[in-house]
């Protein structure tokens, strides 16, 4: 089985996407196919890779655009080489594609407001203590990192080459490519250890924005961010370019509100226009998963969704993009042989998705993937 999927690029470094597009769309690619041929006529049991090349594209160029096209059709090619060559392998094997995400278009939340999320945060709460990042801008170099990090650790000479190669961009072990990831590392962890952690934290990953209180312990409740800042939760909640924003309340739970709404998960009810009703039928349920991570941020808000153009605005600077929902980032698609048995309920979210592999997986003869197995 041989899954695809996605990843993603550098935002702001003005000279990072071009670099790293270069990597993606050809030495990678090629570097990747030729592994995966070679697994195959060693007779791996099950084989996969993760092409990042439409995805890191389609960030700056735009998801239809010619040269976005252009990738897949070249991808297309390669799994058509992938595809011949399992039919000289020891053993049989079948060819899943399967994206882990959609991306969906759109001006961004600057180009929008002419501000960013952090600005809007910083005006709210009136303070200049505030760590913002992209969450989202640097995941093809963080790609690239892993996979430098697990050639690394061969005890061959490609591995001590690599080594040697990134002494100076580790941490804890790990490769971290582009100065202001690392960098931003370091500063944290130092700012930690001398208990001077900023007040307010703003990360963005598409039009998905996380706010954090870092000085604060655990998860700050509604109730408490409404008496520390007073003016931040009607800013969110009121600006036009934010569709809803995630909290959890002392009295109720999670809730998701909106300009005119609430909705109440936990109670399951609605005060009000539901803020998730843009967002399709799934949308509470992706929500509650969300809420329920151990390290949810005190407050999510998710960029409006502007149905007449299928648009989002994303937080970062990017044509296209994912993390959060509304568009066709919210629909992944797998491809699978014909014949292969098909869940009776549709695949919702990477819990579900994992699941039905195993259960494909174990369907094939590999006993250990069926469920209860160790």
């Amino acid at each position: 089985m041989l899954p695809s999927s996605a990843g993603e690029t550098s935002a702001h470094e003005s000279s990072a996407p071009y670099p790293t597009r270069s990597w993606a769309t050809v030495v990678q690619r090629d570097l990747q196919v030729a592994a995966i041929i070679g697994d195959l006529y060693a007779g791996r049991p099950v084989v996969y890779t993760t092409f990042l090349a439409y995805d890191e594209v389609a960030h700056h160029s735009g998801i239809e655009r010619p040269d976005a096209l252009s990738v897949l059709r070249k991808i297309d090619r390669h799994f058509a080489r992938i595809e011949q060559a399992a039919k000289g392998a020891p053993r049989p094997y079948h060819l899943v594609v399967l994206s882990d995400h959609g991306q969906s278009q759109g001006a961004t939340f600057f180009d929008r407001y002419g501000m960013t999320l952090e600005d809007v945060v910083r005006e709210a709460c009136a303070t200049d203590s505030i760590h913002a990042e992209e969450g989202g801008s640097n995941e093809a170099a963080g790609y690239l990192g892993a996979s430098l990090t697990e050639a690394g650790s061969a005890d061959n000479v490609v591995g001590r080459t690599i080594r040697v190669a990134t002494k100076g961009k580790r941490v804890d072990g790990a490769v971290q490519l582009g100065e202001k990831s690392r960098e931003a590392t370091e500063k944290m962890r130092e700012a930690a250890q001398e208990g001077q952690l900023p007040e307010l934290s703003v990360m963005a990953s598409g039009c998905l924005g996380l706010i954090s209180f870092p000085r604060e312990p655990g998860r700050l409740t509604l109730e408490r961010i409404e008496r520390l800042y007073p003016k931040l939760v009607p800013a969110l909640r009121d600006h036009p370019g934010i569709g809803l924003m995630l909290v959890r309340s002392e009295r109720h739970g999670a809730v998701a509100i909106g300009a005119h709404g609430t909705h109440y998960l936990v109670e399951d009810r609605v005060e009000g226009k539901d803020p998730l009703a843009p967002f399709g039928p799934n949308a509470a349920r992706h929500v509650r998963r969300a809420d329920g991570f151990e390290h949810a941020a005190d407050i999510m808000v998710n960029s409006t969704y502007y149905a007449n153009m299928d648009e989002v605005a994303a937080f970062e600077e990017l044509v296209g993009s994912h993390g959060g929902m509304g568009g066709s980032q919210s629909f992944p698609f797998v491809v699978v042989p014909a014949g292969w048995r098909l869940p009776e309920q549709a695949i919702i979210g990477p819990d579900y998705m994992h699941r039905q592999m195993r259960r494909w997986l174990a369907d094939l003869g590999h006993e250990r993937y069926r469920d209860g197995a160790a």
